[in-house]
């Protein structure tokens, strides 16, 4: 469903991980017009925008001056009334202590449409993220969500964030959002309504982020608790017996980790996902473009191929594109084999229908060459799809055994680095994955390679290029796959240097 020009869309962000928003949240960013933030969302949600969309900042400090609701207000509705698709991005949920009932509500009385988009709430994410439940079979059957703010009668409230002077009750879970500030006051009211000083509490702070913290304590010591522990602002407080129910495990592989992936979006998504599930936190700072293009096929003679060598995706995928646009499917290519460097680009033809007759057991393009070589004679005609920056290795390998001819199918671009992403390395970045020689390029040419970063490559041809530019690559994947790269970055990771 594509979004409406002059609707306002109130768009949950999650509790802080950008692999928590909700698809229809990132389809609406990706077509939006207008992004007013608040100031605890994630940049890397603001890079799923367009390049030309306007981001606006509109959070607020605990007890600091700036944009007001009114503000606020004013904004989505102007913008709206230019006829633009307005995303308003909070943190977590919009309706959880997000004032998002207000904005709605000053949209539809200024006759703007206004949609309310949920997200998931750190309400439950957060102790989530400890891995304690708000609800326990025999433990507890219910849980109640407080905000802290003003819960000593002061203190600023951030991001438009709710206060909540009404009656705590007394329920089995109680999660208490924006509390970290007036903690030794949160504390004393619960132990009023009956909560005793011996009960489980527990706070986390930026609960499934990278720099996620938590700290477990009973309810008369969680303050101290956090004050050592250098808990911050904002954070998640559980109070309740299932602080004790909950089970610590084994931390993830990559926890803590800060990851940069230097593939364009559309080809890290899976990658991205993989290292998050490890626990990393994910930069995708796209070192090379892909642009499809129509290739010169004046050049190639009227003959049938013996075998077609895709040696990359993208090979693959503008190779299909080129036949789609003059109406042509695979049956040009009846009768010939078919080679795939990998088991990448072997999924990328099976896809489109093809299967590949030959994969060799090393994934690049000089196994390719050498596992194929004894199929060919001198006769042998090789069709290689390929792109502007395609390595000689195929056609120089091959050509005392065969004719091989290049139909370049798309275009491979250097992508220079945007402030946003600037500033993001400039906070630290554990890994550098690189998996192309371009992209080492890129990344020396723009001096974007952290100098605290380890160097992961996929290959050793991606490591070779890395070292002839000065680099000093530590890992290279055994498997010149993904999955092979995130298995080498577990392996250093949990201490295995070799």
């Amino acid at each position: 469903m594509m979004p409406m020009a002059g609707t306002v869309y109130l768009v949950g962000a999650g509790p802080g991980d950008p692999g928590l928003l909700t698809r229809r949240g990132a389809r609406l960013l990706r077509t939006a017009d207008v992004i007013l933030y608040d100031r605890l969302v994630s940049r890397a949600l603001l890079a799923l925008a367009r390049p030309e969309a306007d981001r606006i900042p509109v959070g607020k400090r605990p007890g600091g001056m700036g944009i007001t609701q009114a503000d606020i207000h004013e904004r989505l509705i102007s913008a709206a009334r230019r006829g633009q698709v307005v995303v308003r991005l909070k943190g977590g949920d919009p309706f959880v202590f997000g004032r998002g009932s207000e904005e709605r509500e000053a949209c539809l009385r200024a006759g703007v449409p206004c949609v309310v988009v949920p997200g998931v709430t750190s309400a439950i994410a957060g102790p989530g993220a400890m891995g304690i439940p708000v609800t326990a079979r025999g433990v507890a059957r219910s849980f109640v969500v407080l905000t802290g703010h003003n819960a000593d009668d002061g203190g600023g409230r951030a991001d438009g964030e709710e206060e909540c002077d009404g009656d705590w009750g007394r329920p089995d879970t109680v999660v208490v959002l924006m509390g970290r500030q007036s903690l030794p006051a949160v504390t004393a009211r619960l132990k009023k309504l009956g909560y005793g000083p011996d009960t489980g509490a527990a706070l986390v702070d930026r609960a499934t982020m990278r720099s996620q913290r938590g700290v477990r304590a009973s309810l008369g010591t969680i303050a101290a608790a956090a004050d050592r522990a250098g808990i911050e602002t904002p954070a998640v407080l559980v109070v309740g017996d299932v602080v004790e129910q909950s089970v610590t495990g084994p931390l993830l592989p990559l926890a803590g980790a800060r990851v940069m992936v230097t593939r364009p979006h559309h080809a890290s998504t899976v990658l991205a996902e993989h290292l998050r599930a490890r626990g990393a936190e994910v930069i995708v700072g796209p070192a090379i473009g892909i642009t499809y293009m129509e290739p010169d096929v004046g050049a190639l003679p009227p003959v049938s191929w013996d075998w077609v060598v895709f040696t990359s995706r993208h090979a693959v995928r503008g190779w299909w594109r080129w036949l789609a646009r003059h109406n042509l499917d695979a049956r040009v290519v009846a009768g010939s084999r078919v080679a795939a460097v990998g088991p990448s680009t072997a999924g990328e033809l099976r896809r489109i229908g093809l299967r590949a007759d030959l994969i060799p057991t090393e994934f690049r393009a000089a196994a390719l060459v050498k596992t194929l070589a004894p199929h060919l004679d001198r006769g042998s005609q090789v069709l290689h799809p390929c792109g502007t920056r395609a390595r000689a290795e195929v056609r120089e390998g091959l050509q005392h055994a065969a004719e091989v001819h290049d139909l370049v199918v798309y275009a491979t671009c250097d992508r220079a680095p945007g402030p946003s992403l600037r500033r993001r390395v400039a906070q630290g970045v554990d890994y550098l994955l690189l998996h192309s020689p371009s992209a080492a390029q890129v990344m020396v040419t723009h001096r974007l390679v952290p100098p605290e970063a380890v160097i992961a490559c996929i290959g050793p041809t991606t490591a070779a290029a890395a070292q002839s530019l000065g680099l000093s690559p530590l890992i290279v994947a055994e498997e010149h796959t993904d999955r092979g790269l995130v298995a080498a970055l577990e392996r250093h990771a949990g201490g295995d240097r070799s």
